[in-house]
């Protein structure tokens, strides 16, 4: 019986696909599949792929349709009693599915989450999570506590740092939502989450993200995420949810998650970008900066009192409120700025 089914979706990862193929095979749980999902690559992703002959690999070759796609086209197959998910350019500790493993048969926990770490221009930063560790969390602490946090904040939506009990998806049917280009880990989880009985949290490191110098602007500017964070404001996750009553606490947590991720894609937008001129990033910034959603979460008052946290915050508040665009460019610039020296 295999005890962990891992799902990796691989479009275009040549450069980082052997040292994620290695972190697999070493891992110390044995009683594993890897399930790659080519989601029509056009380089060499799928030929380094078949030059390993590991009989724990399970290959599936699909035209491209996205990561989500992918993922469930992953789910279909796995027969592990777990399933975790792994990134193409990313790799994992070599212990990192035992201990998830173990940590769910001990506590019967449903959703295992580790901890993770980026490595960004040749920096690593661990990120935590604000939950207790090797205990468990059952419907109600589910409900009061991890459901609300993932409402208003992006750092618990990744799957790739969870195990999930395989039962609990199929019993729910839940999958990643094909069509969305963004944000399909978040829904998935905060389902997951929704439906799980029991979970437990780990403050061991397993997962690490890599993120090639420059591409985070790149891709910001790229793709839409600001659009995407709207999708998720707007969304009606009362229909969505059955584990929590719906209140106006997490109205207005999905209203500061807007406002945060705003001022994140600001401050990006702001920063110099290879490949995009000065004026298709102000226009990206100003479509943020003007928009009527966002104005509304920043001249509700309650939301403006956020700002006292620091004289910055404060002063971004304001340039958004009277719509000083100048001043809030300036703003941001000058932080990137005392940032890069700092």
């Amino acid at each position: 019986m295999i005890r962990v089914s891992v799902i990796i979706p691989v479009y275009n990862a040549a450069p980082f696909l052997h040292s994620c193929v290695q972190s697999l095979l070493n891992q110390t749980e044995k009683s594993l599949e890897f399930i790659f999902v080519n989601d029509g690559s056009t380089d060499e992703s799928l030929s380094i792929l078949e030059s390993y002959t590991d009989p724990r690999i399970i290959l599936l070759n699909q035209t491209n349709a996205g990561v989500s796609a992918a993922r469930n086209a992953g789910l279909a197959v796995a027969r592990g009693t777990y399933v975790g998910f792994v990134d193409a350019d990313d790799f994992v500790e070599t212990t990192m599915f035992q201990h998830l493993a173990d940590l769910a048969v001990q506590h019967q926990a449903e959703i295992v989450v580790s901890r993770f770490s980026k490595s960004i221009d040749g920096q690593t930063v661990v990120y935590d999570l604000p939950f207790r560790v090797h205990e468990t969390y059952d419907k109600k602490a589910i409900a009061a506590e991890v459901i609300p946090y993932m409402l208003q904040f992006d750092r618990l939506n990744s799957v790739a740092v969870k195990l999930f009990d395989r039962s609990l998806l199929v019993r729910h049917a839940i999958q990643f939502p094909v069509g969305q280009a963004l944000g399909e880990d978040g829904l998935f989880s905060l389902l997951a989450f929704d439906r799980c009985e029991r979970a437990v949290f780990t403050d061991y490191v397993g997962y690490h993200y890599r993120e090639v110098p420059g591409s985070a602007t790149r891709n910001i500017v790229n793709k839409n995420y600001y659009q995407a964070a709207l999708d998720v404001y707007r969304f009606d996750h009362s229909q969505l949810l059955t584990s929590c009553k719906w209140s106006t606490e997490l109205d207005e947590r999905k209203r500061y998650r807007l406002y945060a991720q705003a001022l994140a894609l600001l401050s990006v937008y702001a920063r110099p970008a290879t490949g995009f001129t000065l004026g298709q990033r102000y226009r990206a910034f100003k479509s943020v900066a003007t928009d009527k959603n966002l104005q509304q979460t920043v001249r509700n008052s309650s939301w403006r009192q956020l700002g006292n946290e620091s004289w910055f915050k404060r002063f971004v508040l304001l340039c958004i409120y009277i719509k000083c665009l100048p001043a809030l460019w300036l703003a941001f610039t000058y932080s990137n700025l005392r940032n890069k020296v700092s």
